[in-house]
């Protein structure tokens, strides 16, 4: 009876195993899509940005010439 009762303890503490390895999988793996969306809204972000010094000045004369009117 009791060799029955520290079986089921045994299984019951290697399930609480179980469930934490795969707790520890999913934060893993959500913290690796985290960081590929950040990666890829980062290189979004440069190709917007790269505008030349001229494009902006030329961009800034634009809107205020819009502005005045």
């Amino acid at each position: 009876m009791k060799e029955r009762e520290r079986m089921k303890e045994r299984e019951r503490e290697r399930m609480k195993e179980r469930q934490y390895e795969t707790e520890r999988g999913k934060k893993r793996g959500r913290k690796r899509e985290m960081a590929k969306e950040k990666k890829n809204n980062d290189v979004d972000n440069n190709n917007n940005n790269s505008k030349t010094k001229q494009s902006r000045k030329e961009e800034r004369i634009r809107n205020k010439q819009k502005n005045n009117k």
